[in-house]
């Protein structure tokens, strides 16, 4: 793994991103995508272009670094998750905040902020629902300013909405220029979202009720993945609730700070 030793001492003297918490697939398949597309023949002539250090080659440390962030994302993504957040979990919290207290939801890792939405809007239809007076307060961080900028924003285009049906549509979107959608002022106002990177522990908010955090740590190293997990358990307030990606699940040394909800689902729980 020579190019992804001297991609990471290259990339950080640039002033680029730390890459030592990736998988080195993870970071090889970042820098072959690279080098593919600038025309060049190998990660080892796209290291060389890099080793120029000027301008051009900040620009391109910038770019990867946004690589490196995961951007894919949907509403409502895997709805059978949504539907047993909707069903079994949400409940739950709602009825432990009672009447006057507040649901404090983070999204963390959160793209161009579909997930965020989307669990605010579930949340706001479980409250209407049980005709409930609680608050609910949503927080999307990335490290991604531009995807975050997006987030902020709250307009869609078309194929953002694919798969959604039209009373969910509906109910969170009115049109907007150009043909795009964007989410309604009931449901935004709900959500606040942040730049912040879920690899700087310092940066985690505290007594969260939800945290969900998918399909990111399947790109780091199996020491990052623990250290992360412990750092969520302590975001979480006793009794609060995690939600992972489909392809993600506790293991280690931070099985013994959760509760199994639904493994299937990939929900756990922190102990009260």
């Amino acid at each position: 793994m020579a190019d992804v030793e001297r991609a990471r001492l290259l990339i950080g003297r640039l002033g680029g991103p730390d890459l030592s918490p990736y998988k080195d697939a993870v970071v090889l398949r970042r820098l072959l995508a690279r080098s593919r597309v600038l025309g060049l023949p190998s990660i080892a002539a796209y290291l060389d272009r890099l080793e120029r250090g000027d301008e051009e080659a900040r620009a391109e440390v910038d770019l990867l670094e946004r690589r490196l962030s995961v951007q894919v994302s949907s509403f409502f993504r895997n709805p059978e998750v949504f539907r047993h957040l909707e069903e079994d979990v949400l409940p739950v919290l709602l009825r432990e905040a009672g009447t006057g207290g507040m649901v404090r939801v983070w999204c963390a890792a959160c793209a161009h902020g579909q997930e965020a939405y989307s669990l605010a809007a579930a949340l706001l239809r479980r409250v209407r629902l049980g005709r409930l007076g609680t608050a609910v307060s949503v927080l999307g961080s990335d490290v991604d300013a531009a995807a975050v900028a997006t987030a902020r924003g709250a307009t869609y285009s078309q194929r953002s909405l694919t798969g959604l049906s039209p009373g969910v549509i509906e109910e969170m979107f009115e049109p907007a220029a150009g043909g795009r959608s964007v989410v309604r002022e009931e449901i935004r106002r709900l959500v606040s979202f942040r730049r912040a990177d879920l690899l700087d522990l310092s940066t985690y908010p505290e007594r969260i009720d939800l945290v969900s955090c998918r399909n990111l740590l399947i790109y780091l190293r199996r020491d990052v993945q623990e250290r992360v997990l412990v750092a969520l358990a302590g975001a979480l307030r006793p009794g609060g609730f995690l939600v992972l990606g489909q392809g993600e699940t506790v293991l280690g040394r931070p099985w013994s700070l959760f509760d199994h909800v639904s493994p299937g689902h990939r929900i756990y729980r922190k102990p009260t």
